[in-house]
């Protein structure tokens, strides 16, 4: 991996080019293995300007999927006169302008096939040097516009560029292709001429193949539509985040006792392009493509960058932080929080979602004593939105519990309060210290005051703000 990592952007292309089509030739699935032990965020890189990893193999090697095999049907319907070779183009052929091309891949066949797989394995090479010098040498420009994998040949390459010069040279690319599988098509055909039993079982593999896909193409368009939409927004959020800047606000916490300002929660903001900051709509978006790890890197990077100014300056809080409940039971997250907050772990806590113990209270439990044994703190996280919160109390070790706003907001109603106050009292007998967070009216203040809260945070005292200005707040509050 990490002479990968060496060998650049470019240098990735080649291996994925050269690895996924040699899996393919063997019958497994060749971007979906690569992306499985390489992970999906290399093909956002760019190793030219305005096109990434991903549109550069849509626009150069994969015109009808891997293989360039739009080119291969085309050689077959211009030099075939095998009955199931032809029968098989023309079933892929509709496929293969959506660049998909597993029925080819599987049913003429490809794999393990020798006299195709060198063509399907060599072509795309040539077309990614090809691409590589004409890129190179400015003769190919792009907009930076993205393009589905799904979007047909020469389209995909106009969407790409708005350039018909990229055009022109992706249908050159496509017709180099057809002049070059020629010959193989044709030797494929003289070597399997009278060959009766390979005959009978492709008709019965494109009969099975047919059938196939009359059945389940709907089924498959409709997932694939979706697949594409979720592909199209995740793509636009990471350039909305990757144009912006990730920050970390601080929000007070308040101690009811001395009304002082006794740490701070830190929030992740996002500063648009507009200058405009936001709050963080894109955590769903990176959680689910398997990202998280990159915001929670950023999240204990910035604090301990942070904590450390506040230090020299004499400034000693204590901060809390949110990380995804995955993220935290895993060796390389704990050994980064060690790394980097190690030394100032008595001023760090860790929030921990309710769901986090849903996933191996064993294995939450074994982090929470080896970052503890380190000076770490934790606290339960939004407590009250959970189904098993109260029974979850009596297992865990933790130091505090922190009380979602959402059982405070239904404290206008007797009922509510009654159920407040005696969640207060049971966190409190168990030995928490109780957090309210979301307080927003003095009110509300009086009555977690009432109910045993030790501190709160909320829009009452003061938003999430910049570390300078949480900074001259709290010591603004200690001067009252």
């Amino acid at each position: 991996m990490s002479h990968l990592k060496e060998a650049g952007s470019y240098g990735l292309v080649i291996f994925r080019v050269i690895t996924t089509h040699l899996l393919w030739s063997v019958g497994v699935h060749g971007d979906i293995a690569f992306n499985l032990f390489m992970g999906t965020e290399h093909g956002l890189l760019e190793p030219f300007k305005n096109l990434s990893i991903n549109q550069f193999m849509d626009i150069f090697i994969l015109f009808g999927g891997s293989g360039g095999t739009m080119a291969l049907i085309i050689a077959i319907f211009i030099s075939s006169k095998d009955n199931g070779s032809l029968n098989v183009a023309k079933i892929a052929l509709p496929f293969s302008i959506f660049n998909i091309n597993e029925i080819l891949i599987y049913g003429l066949p490809i794999t393990f096939n020798p006299k195709l797989i060198i063509p399907f394995v060599l072509l795309p090479c040539m077309n990614m040097l090809l691409g590589y010098f004409a890129i190179s040498w400015g003769l190919l420009t792009f907009n930076g516009h993205s393009v589905a994998w799904i979007t047909p040949p020469l389209l995909n390459a106009y969407i790409a560029s708005e350039n018909f010069t990229v055009v022109a040279f992706q249908a050159g690319l496509i017709g180099l292709n057809v002049m070059l599988y020629l010959p193989f098509v044709r030797r494929f055909e003289v070597l399997n001429t009278g060959n009766s039993m390979f005959e009978n079982v492709l008709e019965h593999k494109i009969q099975l193949q047919t059938e196939f896909a009359r059945i389940s193409e709907l089924n498959y368009v409709q997932k694939q539509s979706e697949e594409l939409a979720a592909d199209n927004k995740l793509q636009k959020t990471i350039q909305e985040v990757l144009s912006g800047e990730l920050l970390l606000h601080y929000q007070p916490k308040i101690c009811l006792d001395t009304n002082e300002v006794i740490g701070f929660e830190a929030l992740l903001r996002l500063r648009v392009d507009s200058g405009r900051i936001v709050g963080p709509y894109f955590i769903k978006e990176f959680d689910d493509a398997g990202f998280a790890n990159l915001i929670d890197n950023f999240v204990i990077k910035t604090v301990s960058e942070d904590l450390s100014k506040w230090q020299a300056e004499g400034f000693n809080p204590k901060v809390s932080i949110n990380l995804n409940p995955n993220n935290i039971l895993e060796k390389q997250t704990q050994n980064l929080l060690i790394d980097m907050l190690g030394s100032m772990a008595h001023n760090v806590e860790i929030e921990l979602l309710e769901s986090a113990f849903m996933l191996d209270l064993k294995r939450v439990e074994e982090t929470i004593d080896l970052l503890s044994s380190y000076g770490f703190s934790f606290v339960l996280d939004d407590f009250g939105t959970g189904f098993s919160s109260l029974s979850l109390l009596s297992k865990i070790r933790v130091n505090g519990v922190k009380l979602d706003r959402s059982i405070l907001e239904h404290t206008v109603d007797p009922k509510g309060q009654t159920l407040y106050k005696h969640t207060c009292m049971l966190c409190k007998s168990l030995g928490f210290n109780l957090i309210a967070e979301g307080v927003e009216t003095k009110e509300e203040a009086d009555f977690v005051k009432q109910a045993g809260v030790d501190c709160i945070q909320g829009w009452l005292y003061a938003k999430a703000m910049p570390m300078q200005e949480a900074k001259k707040y709290a010591q603004s509050i200690e001067t009252h």
